[in-house]
């Protein structure tokens, strides 16, 4: 059973550490934002954002966003006050003109 106290380090509780991927991926699903637009975000596939859900889901014992990120939050994964900033901006390539 999960703690839901705040631990100082919170891979403590889990059986497997969330990877450093898997933590962006989940403070992105906290923000509310979309399959697509993670991956375009993170420069991953669509298919790569859902597999890491999927390790997400199994790591944290749920079954759907909204429980992965109360989760998270309960136990110190999700950053409620880390701002948006450019670094997790979708971001358009721009290719020199010939």
């Amino acid at each position: 059973m999960l703690c839901l106290n705040r631990p100082a380090d919170p891979d403590v509780l889990l059986v497997e550490p969330l990877t450093r991927r898997e933590k962006r991926v989940l403070q992105l699903v906290a923000r509310g934002w979309s399959n697509q637009r993670i991956a375009q975000a993170q420069f991953i596939s669509i298919n790569t954002v859902k597999y890491h859900l999927k390790n997400i889901y199994l790591k944290l014992d749920v079954h759907k966003r909204t429980e992965a990120v109360w989760v998270g939050t309960r136990i110190g994964l999700v950053d409620t006050d880390e701002p948006d900033g450019d670094d997790v901006q979708p971001r358009e390539l721009r290719f020199a003109s010939a």
